[in-house]
């Protein structure tokens, strides 16, 4: 039988941003697939161009409504790094703390996204239901339930009082209850594991030649998280392991997730426990130094890293690099000889942000010709001319500066 062209997209039930996906299949083998993006395409890099790093703020905020805290928190730090600009450990301790809440809110949509890919509805209401306490907590925190004008140059805008804390206490600990229940329907509820587990396995080896990050590399056995390698914000001060697992299928990646909500629980009590006194805000001139400057955070699905050509008044150019473009490769390594039922299951294990990812575009510095990314022209020449990748020997351990001051990482 002739292979057939199987498209899924823009607009598909089991996918919450729209995105098309067209799979070469022979019956119900995929054989290859490829992604046309641009269908959420808004110009967030050339908008923040000649205006002022107030003006920015908000544009920058807006590049994703789940992860909206971690864009500003990264486009801020990388300002105040190259301006030398130190904010109150209060103001560090209260970023961190929104930075945990959204990675329980984008791991808990996720969950429920799976769920109902799987067919699992009354699980799904479940987790949504749970995940509406810490929506209500960005409401109370912020005024706001998905853009939280929360950071500014300098520090943050809002504080957390005591009440507040106990409310926040109050809330985590329902929702980490609930969340054993998670876990424990991740690790051996039939049908979950009929689904997932085995399903669209990412090796190490490949995890690390496609370069990948967040929970879909740690689910690989990649000991990489921006938070403790390259330390931001407060966590140099507070107590967390990186939750690590080697399987690298579907399941491990779901696993990954929700262990790490506990984990986010656990940082946050953690600040509330040890909160220092100090001001919000540290206040700034209105002229910045001419400079270049990235920094790294550890957003909810991985390394996002902001480059920001800084001018006097406001950013000359900003180029961000989201999770998604690092994820997003690796489905060519693991949907190729699945079957079609497996590709909704498969494209939301990896928790792909489209918002973020169509901004992105491949430009030939010789000829100027400008077209969108292509899996062909992703190559990682350091890891495929590695002598442990192509021998599938264990990879040499990595030496890494530990520093975020201006986003240096070297391995």
């Amino acid at each position: 039988m002739d292979n057939l062209k199987f498209p899924l997209g823009p607009v598909h039930p089991s996918l919450k941003e729209p995105e098309f996906f067209e799979f070469t299949v022979s019956r119900e083998k995929i054989l290859d697939v490829n992604i046309n993006m641009g269908y959420n395409f808004r110009g967030v890099e050339k908008l923040v161009e000649n205006r002022s790093y107030a003006q920015a703020i908000p544009l920058i905020e807006r590049i994703c409504g789940i992860c909206s805290h971690c864009h500003t928190m990264c486009f801020v730090s990388a300002i105040e790094s190259a301006s030398q600009i130190e904010i109150s450990e209060r103001a560090k301790f209260l970023r961190t703390i929104l930075a945990e809440l959204e990675r329980i809110h984008s791991h808990m949509l996720w969950a429920g996204v799976m769920c109902d890919s799987i067919g699992l509805e009354s699980l799904f209401m479940h987790i949504w239901r749970e995940r509406e306490k810490v929506m209500d907590l960005f409401e109370k925190i912020s005024g706001n339930r998905v853009h939280y004008s929360f950071n500014s140059i300098g520090g943050v805008n809002c504080d957390i009082s005591e009440a507040l804390a106990e409310n926040i206490r109050k809330n985590l600990g329902k929702v980490s209850r609930f969340n054993k229940v998670l876990v424990s329907a991740f690790k051996s509820d039939v049908f979950i594991k009929a689904r997932l587990e085995g399903i669209a396995v990412l090796s190490r080896r490949k995890a690390k030649k496609n370069g990948v990050v967040g929970p879909v590399a740690r689910a690989s056995g990649i000991k990489y998280d921006v938070r403790s390698d390259f330390p931001y914000a407060a966590y140099s001060k507070l107590d967390f392991e990186k939750v690590i697992l080697t399987e690298g299928d579907a399941l491990a990646r779901a696993v990954a997730r929700v262990l790490e909500i506990d984990q986010s629980i656990s940082i946050i009590e953690q600040c509330l426990d040890w909160m220092p006194e100090g001001t919000l805000c540290e206040k700034t001139n209105a002229q910045f130094p001419e400079s270049e400057v990235t920094f790294l955070v550890e957003a909810p699905r991985g390394e996002n890293l902001h480059f920001v050509r800084m001018g006097q008044t406001g950013p000359k150019s900003v180029r961000i690099k989201p999770p998604t473009y690092s994820n997003i490769y690796s489905l060519k390594e693991i949907i190729v000889d699945h079957t079609i039922a497996d590709v909704p299951v498969i494209v939301n294990s990896i928790d792909p942000c489209f918002a973020c990812l169509d901004r992105v575009m491949v430009i030939d510095r010789k000829t100027g010709k400008r077209e969108r990314m292509s899996f062909d022209k992703k190559s990682c020449e350091s890891c495929e001319s590695c002598e442990s990748c192509e021998s599938g020997k264990p990879d040499k351990p990595e030496k890494h500066e530990k520093t975020n001051k201006g986003g240096v990482r070297l391995c």
